[in-house]
């Protein structure tokens, strides 16, 4: 059977494991974060704009407000919105469809695995099999690979699934037989699919869409065609990506008036070299918990070096060319996988989210080193081959060992900000309470809605039905366009005190962490939802100590101004019927028109 005849076949029994295995994954990452499935408060944020989409409002984060693009993925809060179509209750849904893509992607790759070894004669078809799929469940099953792109119902799921379905179809191209046309069309065709859905998909396609173009042509080139035919070869593809990006942009331009989406604007900084020192700590953070990664790369390098070295004295090294030419492709992917996210300087989340779409490359890195290292002539057992590459799962596996911090808060990191990162559980749980506390508001403010300016945007938000203002500038568009320094919190830097007062709020929850767990910090937020209209006899102390958390960090000396202690005070509020009290910072008109409308106020003691 040819390469290209074996491309065509469904290997069912293959999808069947990969589809237990990662399902089965995704279930022990949510039964261990100990909360129900609600995804990480910023999943939160697509779902308040699925919901606007889907009851008619447009790309808003407030029904009736300004058009504002606070998520990273026009696609997946497309898709969050078809699910709200058909459930109140989309969760489980969208965890589905992030199984089910990352199921795809893993076959995907398990074929691609199973086919190199076969074409490049390292193992015979049984061994082949069984080696890709070692290979594949050691990446997909580390902790973080499967808690992003499943249970966080982020877009990860979606952007890595595409990045790797991207890289596959452009290295099949090496494996093609030299007359398999169909199966070079087929590939093509569903590669121009993938990169100009890629771009709908993050802001990152900017750099991996070229990239990927880039590296067909390189690869159809490689192969024996010249550079024209082989540019028009993949016309369509970069006419087709080209498009949909000018598209977007467009798009952007006239609906929202930016050409990019306004979280850009809200976590960028002016400071190359500050994102730059970010990025690394980021990166050696990945690293150490994942070091197969950087070994990837630098064995990448070497043997890059070796096999050309080897192909220019050996005539006999048949393969020598293609298995080079491939190499450097799967080289400049790693590279590019490894910079972006320095260059954007991370972001505040654990377990690597930004790392996530190039960690699959390490699986793809293992079966060229084996066939850089072992090809015909210097050919090694199979035996020791299969030795080979269950020595490297088990190297790539090093990323299980995070699986049993998932229960717990937070675990530590010497390249973590604040020398330890959240884990799901917390991260969930943020997610849940501020779900509750948005409700709360709902029952305590029944027909008079006043604003509430936050710091955890998404929960809220899709709890509560009056107006949100994100203090964080994600989904606000002056916040998030402020003009004052981005010094602060990782990716939420873009808080400015004038802008502040612009948008007045009539109630500021300073909720950063759950209120409701208080157990779970050394000092409590003292703002939320509470049964009594006080906490203990030393909540001015205790207050005081949580309002300089926040003033010195994220809210940028707000706390102390003048302005602000003529305009907002800490209180207490209930309506007249009873019910939990409302503990926080409430502007003396929000107060004065909730006393006139019956409710219980208690000022709080200093």
């Amino acid at each position: 059977m040819s390469h290209s005849d074996r491309a065509g076949r469904v290997d069912a029994s293959l999808l069947t494991w990969l589809l237990v295995i990662v399902g089965s994954a995704a279930w022990l990452a949510q039964f261990l974060s100990s909360t129900p499935l609600v995804g990480y408060d910023d999943a939160n944020i697509f779902l308040v704009y699925a919901r606007n989409i889907a009851g008619g409002h447009g790309f808003v984060y407030n029904v009736g407000g300004e058009h504002v693009e606070g998520f990273t993925s026009p696609a997946w809060v497309l898709l969050c919105a078809a699910a709200m179509k058909i459930t109140t209750r989309p969760e489980p849904l969208l965890a589905g469809i992030n199984v089910l893509a990352i199921v795809a992607a893993a076959y995907a790759l398990a074929l691609y695995l199973r086919d190199f070894c076969t074409r490049f004669a390292l193992l015979a078809s049984l061994e082949a099999k069984t080696t890709a799929l070692l290979l594949t469940a050691a990446v997909v099953l580390v902790p973080g690979y499967i808690v992003w792109t499943t249970v966080s119902l982020m877009d990860s799921g979606l952007w890595c699934a595409n990045i790797l379905l991207c890289a596959i179809c452009v290295l099949r191209i090496f494996l093609a037989d030299d007359h398999a046309d169909k199966t070079r069309a087929w590939t093509r065709r569903t590669f121009f699919f993938l990169i100009t859905a890629l771009a709908f998909v993050r802001p990152e396609a900017m750099v991996w869409g070229p990239t990927f173009l880039s590296l067909a042509v390189f690869a159809d080139w490689s192969t024996g065609h010249t550079v024209a035919r082989s540019v028009r070869s993949c016309a369509a593809g970069i006419v087709l990506f080209a498009g949909a990006m000018a598209g977007q942009t467009a798009f952007r331009l006239v609906y929202f008036g930016y050409p990019l989406p306004n979280t850009y604007y809200a976590k960028a900084s002016g400071n190359l070299a500050d994102r730059v020192r970010e990025g690394l700590s980021y990166f050696a953070d990945f690293v150490m918990f994942n070091p197969a990664f950087l070994l990837s790369i630098l064995m990448g390098i070497l043997l890059l070096v070796v096999a050309i070295r080897r192909w220019r004295v050996e005539d006999d090294w048949t393969d020598g060319r293609r298995l080079i030419a491939s190499q450097i492709c799967v080289l400049v992917m790693l590279l590019v996988s490894s910079v972006v996210p320095i260059l954007e300087g991370g972001d505040h989340f654990g377990l690597s989210r930004m790392y996530q779409p190039g960690w699959p490359l390490v699986a793809i890195q293992a079966v060229h080193c084996g066939a850089l290292l072992f090809a015909p002539p210097r050919r090694l057992s199979r035996g020791g081959l299969a030795l080979f590459y269950g020595g490297t799962a088990l190297i790539v596996a090093a990323g299980w060992t995070l699986w049993p911090v998932l229960p717990r808060l937070s675990y530590p990191s010497p390249f973590a900000p604040a020398g330890e990162w959240n884990t799901p559980r917390l991260e969930m749980s943020i997610a849940q309470d501020m779900r509750e506390i948005g409700a709360s508001f709902n029952s305590a403010f029944p027909t008079y809605r006043p604003s509430v300016g936050v710091i955890v945007a998404g929960g809220f938000a899709l709890g509560y039905h009056g107006t949100v203002i994100d203090l964080m500038g994600l989904n606000s568009v002056a916040m998030g366009h402020s003009p004052g320094s981005r010094v602060g919190f990782r990716d939420h830097a873009a808080f400015d005190p004038a802008v502040f007062f612009t948008l007045s709020p009539d109630i500021v929850l300073l909720s950063l962490w759950s209120p409701q767990r208080p157990d779970w910090f050394g000092f409590p937020m003292l703002s939320g939802v509470f049964e009594a209209a006080e906490q203990p006899v030393d909540a001015g102390n205790r207050r005081a100590v949580s309002m300089a958390a926040f003033d010195s960090g994220i809210l940028k000396g707000l706390l102390r101004q003048r302005l602000m202690a003529e305009r907002y005070e800490w209180a207490s509020v209930r309506p007249a019927t009873g019910g939990k009290w409302v503990h926080a910072i409430f502007s003396r008109t929000c107060l004065a028109r909730l006393g006139g409308l019956g409710y219980e106020i208690s000022r709080a003691r200093s």
